[in-house]
């Protein structure tokens, strides 16, 4: 135990923590060890409830970064970070690596942090430990759905580097590396595994798929790094620099060698939050209390809660505790039924239940769940018996395969046509959207309902409906419209309709929905550029405008861009099909469009949807993407000029 480390906390935390008011005066004689041990354990769900009191009044905030996790356990909790205690995360998870590499070289290169979670963001930033180094977290669901051939080629990049992830992650990558041939597998310097309990076949069955060292870490979001492995056993070393570890039985009181009992963790430089006494919900035991450092081994981790589709896979509730915690929902359970309905109970002092917030709720486990997934609220007056999320102790988690994105088209569209078949006033309804396209699928594509309504549009029974279907299906944008004079007023969309179309009832053709003319698709694309110039020179010339960090985001509005510039000049030159796959296939041919711009696309189109890793993005990065969208859509713009002239 660093004792003048964790007086220090002690005395920040009392001084500068509305939360620790309670604690008597530390004296500068009095005993550490006696003190410690009287202050309260500190639950997750105080950590929920009292986020604000236990925030420092006194820091630097520009240094301080916000985790919000849910662990495996689904329960949600948020927690901000100093800079001091990143920085000892750093150096600690530096030297570990080092000590394992015999070397420090890898430290100028690249590390990946790979998730397998529908929620998960990608983005690289600096490494804190070597000026050129950089750590990339790349969330591979997307990646995960293409071939295996495809798959190998994305993770390619792995390669020589470090790679670190959940031993969940890792089981699945290694069932998914059996249909791949041996030779062709990636082999990392390292691979690094925490957030989860880690057996010993699992870290053998990793070193034998990847071909390469594997080492863990006791580590959670929220309290940072707190044991190394020790090299060649299943325990850990607490780092006593970072942390100071407990093992106390249910009456709180500390545990003997060979004792198995709760973990209880204070992080001892996050001046910004202190968490003393933190219960982490793990078990484990002491094998040598007395050695310098400690040993203890981990028996039993928080598991996964995981809830059943409507088609019948399996997703873990974690999705859902980021939402709820964003509305400030910290007392909530979620329980699944057999026949699928979800019962969902929230304590009763909860003031923020309101029902714009019960439909929201009912929208995102929907949307996750299926459309058709019946939810029954339920307040309760003895929060205790919360939990966020059902186990299910009878599913392997070695046959889970990598979280679904959410229900499958064919689910949404069965559905969908059910619902629609008796509405009145419908004469035509369709699907469209890249969410259609496996091969164009972004975290931020929509599924795009188009109903076609033989009067008024924008009456309110529309807009009731819209909302209804929303809350049912949260990435459907319905548009509403009639076919009068439509290819006329929407000359692009009504190709784009009459080529991608997924019918719901009765199939739209060109004897209800003329195709529009070619001069009407060039006067119409000749206008959208103008305005897509303009958009993207604002953006770039804004200097009060933060720039938006997500390359993720970026990636696709710039895809965006450049896939409907190469639609109007694909279209006027007299292409039919519209899909995101046919426009990408004829630009390979297309001699008007330069090879670097082709090759720029097409590593965009990819981050996009996160088959490759983002890139750290920057000004730089920003004004780059946006030069190659302009260049593509001036490209176009001079195409429809030219054929307008020439008729």
């Amino acid at each position: 135990m660093d004792e003048v480390k964790l007086r220090a906390l002690i005395r920040h935390a009392r001084k500068y923590c509305p939360y620790y008011v309670f604690l008597p005066p530390l004296q500068i004689r009095e005993p550490i060890n006696g003190y410690f041990k009287k202050i309260p354990l500190l639950s997750r769900q105080t950590v929920q409830s009292q986020h604000t009191r236990l925030l420092s009044l006194k820091g630097d905030t520009n240094g301080w970064r916000k985790v919000q996790t849910t662990g495996r356990t689904g329960e949600p909790i948020k927690v901000i970070l100093s800079q001091e205690a990143q920085a000892v995360d750093a150096v600690l998870l530096s030297l570990h690596i080092d000590r394992l590499l015999g070397s420090t070289e890898w430290r100028r290169g690249r590390m990946y942090h790979l998730t397998l979670h529908a929620g998960s963001s990608s983005r690289t930033i600096h490494a804190l430990w070597h000026d050129e180094g950089w750590i990339t977290k790349w969330n591979l669901v997307r990646a995960w759905q293409e071939s295996d051939q495809k798959f190998y080629e994305a993770l390619a990049i792995i390669q020589d580097c470090v790679v670190t992830m959940m031993p969940s992650v890792a089981e699945l990558m290694c069932a998914r590396m059996q249909n791949i041939n041996k030779k062709n597998i990636p082999r990392p310097l390292l691979i690094l595994l925490s957030g989860e309990m880690v057996s010993t076949e699992l870290k053998s069955k990793v070193s034998a798929t990847f071909g390469c060292p594997v080492s863990s870490l006791y580590t959670m979001a929220e309290v940072g790094i707190v044991g190394s492995e020790k090299p060649g056993e299943s325990s850990y070393q607490v780092e006593e620099k970072s942390a100071i570890v407990e093992i106390l039985n249910g009456d709180g009181e500390s545990l003997l060698d060979g004792q198995e009992g709760e973990l209880v963790v204070t992080p001892l430089n996050n001046y910004a939050m202190p968490l003393i006494r933190y219960r982490t919900g793990d078990r484990g035991y002491w094998v040598d209390s007395k050695a310098s450092p400690p040993v203890f081994r981990i028996v039993d981790a928080r598991r996964p809660k995981l809830l059943r589709t409507s088609d019948g896979k399996f997703i873990n509730s974690v999705r859902f505790a980021k939402i709820m915690a964003s509305l400030g929902l910290d007392d909530y359970g979620i329980d699944q039924h057999q026949d699928g309905s979800i019962a969902f109970s929230y304590a009763s002092r909860l003031s923020n239940i309101t029902e714009e917030n019960l439909n929201l709720i009912k929208t995102v486990i929907r949307g996750s769940l299926g459309p058709g997934t019946e939810i029954k609220f339920h307040k309760v007056t003895n929060s205790t018996t919360l939990e966020a999320g059902t186990r299910i102790d009878t599913v392997d988690l070695n046959k889970v395969n990598a979280e679904p994105l959410g229900p499958d088209i064919p689910t949404i569209t069965k559905w969908l046509r059910e619902r629609l078949q008796d509405v009145h006033g419908i004469e035509y309804a369709c699907l469209t959207g890249s969410s259609l396209d496996p091969g164009s699928t972004t975290r931020f594509s929509d599924i795009d309902l188009n109903i076609m309504v033989q009067n008024d549009p924008d009456n309110q029974k529309w807009l009731n409906l819209g909302r209804e279907l929303k809350s049912h299906i949260p990435r459907l944008s319905c548009n509403f419209d009639t076919l009068i004079d439509f290819s006329k007023r929407a000359p692009l969309l009504t190709v784009r309709l009459l080529s991608e179309q997924v019918p719901l009832f009765a199939i739209l053709n060109e004897s209800v929905l003329p195709r529009p003319p070619r001069s009407s698709i060039c006067l119409n694309g000749l206008y959208w550029t103008q305005e897509a110039i303009a958009i993207i020179s604002h953006r770039t010339t804004d200097t009060t405008r933060p720039i938006d960090q997500d390359p993720i985001f970026e990636s696709w509005l710039v895809v965006k861009w450049i896939l409907t510039s190469l639609r109007y000049k694909y279209v006027a030159s007299g292409e039919k099909n519209t899909s995101t796959k046919t426009i990408l296939d004829r630009l390979q041919f297309d001699q008007d469009v330069p090879v670097p711009w082709k090759a720029d696309l097409t590593r965009i189109v990819n981050i996009s949807r996160e088959i490759a890793p983002p890139p750290y993005f920057d000004q730089n990065e920003f004004e780059d993407y946006a030069k190659l969208a302009t260049s593509f859509i001036r490209l176009t713009q001079r195409y429809l000029m030219k054929i307008l002239e020439s008729e």
